[in-house]
């Protein structure tokens, strides 16, 4: 019954509205009040006026002289005027103009009389709309100018701008000549809009208003649009917020270009014919924006056929800016009565949802007739018979405020059924834990029956028992304890998951404790056939912990062994220092597992090809452990085992006993760092530890930005701390060796897929991994971060952890990747060609005999240039140009001793201070003269050339040997079956990996090579 009254009370609204939209169109079209001051037989006496502080409208009957420009009154012939009404278009003046009857020029004459007391004062005019160009002229004086009226379309300029002019009489009499001329707009020309008179004080008051009402609707409309937007931008799915943001700007942009036409208060010298078009274009796009807008909306009303079909033919207007304007000014008409039917439609619609009992029912209301009022104020500047005015801002602060209800409506829902799904997952996660609970209640005493009864069965009947029912027997012993191990491991999951878990810590003696539980353990595993291998030190420091929790630590990770094993030998060793006391245990490792270490602690993860799976045991033991204050960790030995290791902090006092007062504890270690209270620092932050690896975390939330911060430096990262992406790119130039990179997703201007980005452009996923972090837990979002470039994906809020291995991880393969790296430069550049020795050796022996101080020169060559080519500590560092030289020159004076027709030329700009990697410029040498000019019986010149530019250091290695095809030579392809050199590929792949740019070479066969590389100046690293 309500619904009822409401929709009906909504019909009656939208009706009233429409009715009082008609009702006040038809009283402003038609103007049937008559004026209290007219003209009459062209002219119009003012001087009986007396108070004269208004503004007069000068209507009325006009004198017209047809093809005619007239510049003075005295030249007028009378014979040849009519009488017109003002305003009007001349298309409908009874003259013998042929079509189109809106196209020619003519004079208009008007005779204002005033008073004396009337002429002491400065009056004006307010000419409006007067097409297409236009020239004032009082008393024979020109006033005003809009464009240049022409007999013909040479001599004529097109302009049509709102114009406020200014005059002081001299005399009583004002004889008022405007010429008129249009060879461009179609529908109408003349004076199409009243012309105002009156004094200047009251004439500037209409300016400033004027001005005011269009600037006011501008700036909101501009604000709307660009706040609309940026939401769009962080809810891209929602696309009604793009299109009402555009359709909101393209309605400033009419507006600015109708009524009192501001754009050439901004842009004075513009071309009349281009803003013209922009003037069509403008409300072509916001027919468009507006349609579109229903569309996405409003889908369950709007999303149809017609609506499409609307869109379409409103996409059929664009092309009409192309043509001639006197073809898209007729077009222009047809286009108004489109947006007519757009806004009829939108008026359909919304009845239609009203009646259809539409969530949004109400807002409808507002909106369409918020709408309507813009409508028909736009279609009022486009007819010449308004202005922007009161009504337009009132229109635009009206839809404003509705749509701002309706966005913050949808929130509100949308929050309200948030909230609402989630106290409901919160009951039934509630619900499953008290079930979990339950069952593992319910399930432990038939457990340990059944595991008991089958003992004590396979004990009383040991001599009579077959083998083959021992076994089967055998097996349900051990499947119901594993069982049993299971329902407990959920029972201590439902205490943690509820932070209900409490820890009774206590000091405990490790090498005491580690050889109990190895006694227990032999005898517990006895039965599976686990071959363990117990190896403790005698002095393990104590540490503080909970006896039993730790007991169940290690058979945790005990169990685990014996799954994966396959009765290969296990160890579980016990090692401590100062500083820390660790706990292991090894065993061999699957092929199947070597990738999976990191899904050791998920619950239940498959392992291998057989099926195990890890349970619920070491990830329990993950969480106990850290509970306690220590850290679990998984590593690939040599030797081809996995070592799964716990360790806690040493304790540190001088108490020797077992125990000491029981202290019960809750676990605050459970709660996510995104519940820890506010904590800020200042940015960029920087903290080095004694860590090796450098992590830039960038992230807006102070709060988020500090505990991550926290947490890396607490595990021995160094840090660096930025609140925007501009700051990661500055960092990482002042920190080229930095790790990896930590970004929010949802960071702004840029954005975190941005930053992404921009690092791919410069960094491989090997070079610079990235981890991205999000609150939004939508897969779309994840594959945008990985296909923007980033390397991993962690939810919002996170464990401590999880973050920190997701970190480990990911800087481990950074490293690993890196070494395996430089080991290859190392091994390639250390790479001595046999032949080459044998042939230096041989050249100084010949020198020992003939010249030998020349020989002890070459010696001291070939000493540098081994001691330059085999230091693999320093194979991928960087050298100063000097010592890059001195390698040069030491492998170029055992060549030139070898080939005396080889020649040698350096040409070398002082103080280089750039620094470059090293063998780079020695292995382009090298290449020169090996593959170059020694090819050539006739010998050849090899020159080095380094030179300073404006944005860096030009190295250039060039030589007049045989040259080569560099169809064949492919350096960018480590794989490529045309790559040929080894040296080549190096050096390319190391400039691309650190500078960005490639080695440049240019070979013609026969003629010779040239090789060059630029490093941009501080690039020195």
């Amino acid at each position: 019954m309500n619904n009822k009254i409401i929709r009906i009370a909504s019909l009656i609204f939208i009706m009233c509205g429409i009715s009082f939209l008609i009702v006040t169109s038809y009283i402003d079209l038609s103007n049937s009040k008559a004026p209290e001051h007219f003209v009459s037989a062209g002219l119009i006496d003012l001087s009986k006026i007396e108070d004269f502080n208004h503004l007069v409208k000068l209507d009325g009957e006009w004198k017209f002289y047809e093809n005619e420009l007239i510049h003075d009154a005295q030249s007028i012939e009378e014979s040849k005027k009519i009488f017109v009404t003002v305003p009007g278009k001349w298309n409908r003046y009874e003259t013998g103009r042929k079509e189109p009857k809106s196209f020619g020029y003519g004079t208009f004459h008007l005779r204002i009389q005033l008073s004396e007391t009337q002429i002491n004062q400065m009056v004006g005019l307010k000419i409006q709309n007067i097409g297409m160009s236009n020239k004032v002229i009082i008393n024979d004086q020109v006033i005003s100018m809009s464009g240049k009226p022409g007999i013909d379309r040479n001599s004529y300029e097109m302009g049509n701008v709102p114009k406020y002019v200014f005059y002081y009489p001299e005399k009583t009499e004002l004889d008022v000549l405007i010429q008129v001329t249009n060879f461009d707009y179609s529908p109408y020309s003349g004076i199409v809009s009243s012309i105002l008179f009156g004094p200047q004080e009251v004439l500037e008051n209409t300016r400033i208003t004027a001005y005011g009402y269009e600037l006011v609707f501008l700036g909101a409309s501009l604000a709307v649009g660009f706040v609309f937007f940026m939401v769009f931008l962080f809810r891209i799915k929602r696309t009604y917020l793009l299109y009402f943001s555009m359709y909101i700007i393209s309605s400033g942009l009419y507006v600015l270009t109708h009524g009192e036409k501001i754009w050439f208060h901004l842009f004075p010298t513009f071309d009349y014919l281009i803003f013209a078009k922009i003037q069509y274009f403008s409300a072509a796009l916001a027919i468009s924006f507006f349609i579109g807008y229903l569309y996405t909306s409003f889908p369950e009303v709007f999303k149809n056929r017609m609506t499409k079909a609307l869109l379409l033919v409103s996409f059929a207007f664009y092309p009409a800016v192309l043509f001639p304007l006197s073809i898209q000014s007729n077009i222009s008409s047809i286009q108004i009565a489109f947006y007519i039917a757009v806004m009829l439609y939108s008026v359909y619609g919304s009845v239609k949802s009203i009646l259809h009992e539409h969530t949004y029912s109400v807002y409808f209301v507002g909106i369409i007739l918020s709408t309507a009022f813009m409508g028909r104020e736009g279609i009022y500047l486009v007819l010449g018979k308004g202005k922007v005015g009161l009504w337009m801002l009132l229109a635009q602060f009206t839809w404003i405020l509705i749509h701002a209800s309706l966005i913050a409506g949808r929130l509100s829902k949308t929050f309200d059924l948030v909230e609402e799904q989630s106290k409901e997952l919160i009951r039934m996660d509630q619900l499953k834990d008290e079930f979990l609970a339950k069952l593992s209640y319910a399930l432990r005493a038939p457990l340990m029956g059944i595991s008991n009864v089958t003992k004590l069965y396979i004990e009383q009947e040991e001599d009579t028992l077959s083998y083959s029912r021992g076994v089967k027997l055998s097996q349900i012993q051990d499947f119901s304890r594993r069982l049993t191990r299971l329902v407990n491991d959920m029972t201590d999951i439902s205490k943690i998951k509820e932070g209900k878990l409490t820890l009774e810590l206590s000091v405990i003696q490790m090498n005491r404790f580690l050889r109990k539980v190895a006694t227990s353990m032999a005898v517990a595993y006895k039965d599976d056939g686990a071959r363990i291998v117990f190896d403790i030190e005698d002095s393990i420091p104590m540490i503080r912990a909970d006896q039993d929790r730790m007991k169940q630590i290690i058979f945790c990770l005990m169990d685990h062994a014996v799954l994966n094993s396959k009765n290969n030998p296990i160890t579980l060793s016990g090692r401590g220092n100062t500083e820390s006391v660790e706990i292991s245990v090894r065993y061999p490792e699957e092929s199947s597992q070597s990738n999976k270490h990191n899904e050791l602690f998920e619950p239940f993860s498959q392992q291998n090809d057989l099926g195990m799976e890890s349970g619920l045991g070491l990830s329990i033991a993950k969480q106990l452990t850290e509970l306690m204050g220590g850290i679990i960790e998984v590593k690939h030995i040599e030797s081809g085992e996995i070592s799964i290791t716990v360790i806690f902090p040493a304790y540190k006092s001088r108490v020797e006993v077992d125990e000491i007062a029981v202290t019960e504890i809750q676990s605050s270690q459970g709660e996510t760092f995104n519940d820890i209270e506010e904590q800020t620092l200042a940015t960029p932050y920087s903290i080095k530890t004694a860590g090796q690896s450098t992590v830039i975390v960038a992230d807006e939330s102070p709060t988020n930005l500090k505990l991550i911060v926290d947490m890396l430096v607490h595990h021995n990262y160094s840090v660096i701390a930025v609140d925007n992406g501009h700051d990661v790119m500055k960092q990482l130039q002042l920190n080229p060796s930095t790790d990896l990179v930590v970004i929010d997703y949802w960071m702004q201007d840029p954005s975190g897929l941005e930053i992404c980005r921009k690092l791919r452009e410069v960094y491989s996923r090997d070079d610079l991994p990235i981890l991205m972090l999000t609150t939004t837990i939508d897969p779309s979002v994840v594959e945008r971060a990985l296909l923007s470039g980033a390397n991993d994906f962690l939810y919002k809020p996170y464990q401590a952890n999880e973050l920190i291995a997701r970190v480990h991880s990911l800087v481990q393969v950074k490293k690993t990747l890196a070494l395996t790296t430089s080991y290859e430069l190392a091994f390639l550049h250390a790479q001595i060609k046999p032949h080459f020795l044998y042939n230096a050796l041989n050249t100084i022996a010949e020198y020992c005999e003939t010249e030998p101080h020349e020989a002890g020169r070459l010696i001291i060559s070939l000493s540098k240039y081994l001691r330059g080519t085999l230091d693999f500590e320093n194979i991928s560092s960087f050298v100063t140009v000097e010592k890059e030289l001195s390698l040069v020159k030491a492998y170029l004076n055992i060549e030139m001793a070898r080939f005396d027709k080889l020649e040698v030329a350096f040409d070398v700009d002082d103080n280089i201070t750039v620094s470059l990697p090293s063998l780079t410029l020695q292995t382009l040498v090298e290449n020169a003269v090996k593959h170059g000019v020694t090819k050539i019986v006739a010998g050849g010149k090899v020159t080095i050339s380094i030179k300073q530019l404006d944005d860096g250091v030009i190295f250039t290695v060039e030589d007049n040997g045989v040259g080569m095809d560099l169809e064949k030579l492919d350096i960018s392809n480590k794989t490529s079956e045309k790559r040929n050199s080894i040296g080549l590929y190096n050096i390319n792949t190391r400039l691309l990996k650190i500078y960005g740019k490639e080695l440049i070479i240019e070979s013609t066969p026969g003629l010779g090579t040239k090789a060059s590389f630029v490093i941009p100046n501080g690039g020195s690293l």
